[in-house]
């Protein structure tokens, strides 16, 4: 086997198993229906928290979301995109904050709210995975088959995009 096969090789296993990045920055994409908003009671004055399930029925999602700066009712349709990055090749964005994002093409421009955090969980539930994560203190969960939630990855950087269908 000559050495350019082998780094082929090598190449593949490492996208395989997560360590290349993909180009695409959305991690997962879908349409949601709003099922509940605030189904335990509302805890904070500025917070809610939506329960929303995929037009496949096969992906569940919680959020938390500030009120004030959106509004989301029972019975919306809303497209939802977690992505690693804003930007659209899939580059990664500067660690330090760029104000620029906003001067320039990016997904940030195709959703009406957005929040960045960080996955802290992914747990098997049965033939299902619960990946956690926490955007400054407002928590999300999604639920869902594997094939589903493959690219959301603990302790990475996501972004949470959202918006309504007219």
């Amino acid at each position: 086997m000559c050495i350019r096969d082998r780094y082929q090789r090598r190449v593949r296993a490492l996208y395989f198993i997560g360590c290349i990045p993909t180009m695409n920055p959305e991690l997962l994409k879908n349409t949601f229906k709003v099922d509940k908003i605030d189904p335990d009671g509302r805890v904070y004055m500025r917070v809610s928290r939506a329960v929303c399930t995929s037009d496949d029925g096969k992906v569940t999602l919680t959020t938390d979301f500030n009120r004030e700066e959106y509004q989301l009712l029972m019975g919306d349709r809303i497209t939802i995109c977690l992505a690693s990055t804003l930007d659209r090749e899939g580059h990664k964005g500067s660690p330090v904050y760029d104000h620029s994002l906003y001067h320039r093409d990016s997904l940030l421009s195709d959703y009406e709210y957005a929040m960045h955090g960080r996955v802290y969980e992914c747990s098997p539930n049965g033939g299902e995975v619960d990946v956690l994560a926490s955007f400054g203190g407002l928590l999300m969960k999604v639920s869902g088959p594997l094939s589903a939630l493959r690219e959301l990855r603990l302790d990475t950087d996501v972004f949470l995009l959202i918006k309504k269908h007219k």
